[in-house]
């Protein structure tokens, strides 16, 4: 290192120089000053002399790890003096390197910064001490953690967690601590390192926090917490009840799927979808109709669909085109609509039922296709048998007009040429009155087909 930087460095800092394995091989006076050590009792020994047991192994991994590769590494320590006190340097470390690029010792030189480290100690506890009085009577859990993994507060629905005690240190999971977030919060470790990070965590979980074997809803809150100047210096927190939420969400779901279940077996095609056209759920009926899959269609407006199944193109652009005539009439509709569907042209009765936000957004739509192919086909059939009926009936009542008209002439005939025969007369009468009976029969049948189907009959045959 060069001699000038060297030098102005040793006199405004404190500095150690130690060989590539970490062994001290010089330290100036500020070093032995601020330790407490002399230089006789530092020479020959590594770092770990003055380490305070705050920091966990990881860090100084970290920074083996960066100056062993040739890299400056850069970081706050809290070390121990001899006496026991604490002090608190900001380090920067150099390695200097062979022609192989390899370290062959490493240059140390430390900031004080014990006073700002109490000052934003002293902010982080004010901090602390705000947030606990907001939450000291607040349903569920609250909990502020140091970045020494340090239990600072609590409020007093956390009380009452088995070994709960403030100041006890946190266990990492490895040794015995007080405490143990990880016995009964999910992934403790990883979210309180990520929130350390910066990262606000917000997530669902189960938990039995009093360890009665009675684990509940919650929602669970990570939230760094800075010192005012950007640096975090603690974790809070947050365990709020949601059991209730929950179990009334797991019964909507299972309401929802049974529906669903019901909806599905219909066998007419049925779309329920979002305000802005989204596909939310079909049954099978329409997955058939549209020969779709539900991860090609979940989530897809009709004109979307377009590009799933070009097939069925221009149907898909009807129905954007009537799904937007509805929500503009603001009323269920009825419209006819044709789909091609097995190879051939079907005809539905499509009806639209548009729902909508209070402040008037819309906000869903369903729509049901009833088939009626089949239907408009039968009437068709029953409309030819109807006809051809008809016409039937129409051809024998004419057919027995004939025969009718004989009878009453021959019964007229009778009844002129053998006046005086009281028989007769009653057998006359009797023919008549049956004869006439059955042209009215007669008479009645063609004068329905006459109404229905415009068939001229010829009348009064009997005079």
């Amino acid at each position: 290192m060069n001699n000038f930087y060297f030098g102005f460095l040793e006199e405004n800092s404190i500095v150690s120089i130690t060989d590539k394995h970490g062994k001290i091989t010089y330290v100036n006076d500020k070093f032995c000053k601020i330790s407490k050590y002399s230089r006789k009792e530092l020479i020959g020994q590594n770092h770990s002399i003055i380490n305070s047991g705050y920091h966990p192994k990881e860090l100084f991994t970290g920074m083996w790890k960066t100056i062993s590769n040739g890299n400056t590494w850069r970081g706050e320590v809290c070390n121990r003096a001899k006496d026991g006190s604490l002090y608190w340097v900001e380090s920067f470390i150099k390695p200097e390197l062979d022609n192989n690029g390899k370290p062959i010792k490493y240059y140390s030189f430390r900031i004080v910064i014990t006073e700002r480290k109490k000052r934003e100690e002293e902010q982080f506890y004010q901090t602390v001490e705000k947030l606990g009085a907001i939450f000291e009577n607040s349903h569920g859990f609250q909990f502020f953690i140091a970045k020494n993994r340090t239990l600072l507060s609590f409020n007093k629905s956390a009380s009452e967690i088995p070994k709960i005690l403030r100041g006890a240190k946190i266990s990492d999971g490895k040794s015995n601590s007080l405490v143990d977030f990880s016995s009964f919060l999910k992934d403790f470790e990883n979210h309180f390192e990520s929130s350390f990070s910066g990262q606000e965590i917000v997530l669902e979980q189960k938990v039995d926090f009093l360890n009665n074997g009675k684990a509940i809803w919650f929602l669970v809150t990570y939230y760094p917490v800075d010192d005012n100047q950007g640096k975090i210096t603690g974790v809070s927190i947050t365990a709020v009840d949601i059991d209730q939420r929950k179990t009334a969400e797991t019964d909507l779901h299972s309401a929802f799927e049974q529906k669903r279940a019901l909806i599905s077996s219909i066998p007419d095609p049925i779309f329920f979808k979002d305000g802005k056209g989204k596909w939310l759920i079909i049954n099978t009926a329409a997955m058939e109709l549209f020969q779709v899959k539900r991860g090609e269609w979940n989530g897809k407006t009709d004109l979307q669909m377009v590009n799933e199944r070009p097939l069925f193109k221009e149907v898909f652009k009807l129905f954007h085109n009537n799904d937007e005539l509805t929500w503009t009439a603001g009323t269920p509709t009825e419209m006819i609509e044709f789909v091609m569907h097995k190879g051939s042209k079907e005809e539905f009765n499509v009806s639209r039922y548009p729902i909508y936000n209070e402040d008037g957004r819309r906000k869903a739509m369903v729509v049901i296709c009833h088939n009626i192919t089949e239907l408009k086909k039968n009437k068709e059939k029953l409309k030819k048998q109807n006809d051809q009926l008809m016409r039937i009936a129409w051809l024998q009542a004419h057919t027995a007009r004939a025969p009718v008209a004989r009878i009453l002439g021959l019964a007229n005939l009778i009844k002129l040429s053998d006046k005086n025969d009281p028989l007769n007369e009653e057998i006359i009468t009797r023919m008549v009155e049956c004869a006439q009976t059955l042209d009215n029969v007669i008479h009645e049948i063609m004068d329905y087909a006459e109404d229905d189907y415009g068939i001229a009959t010829v009348k009064n045959i009997s005079n």
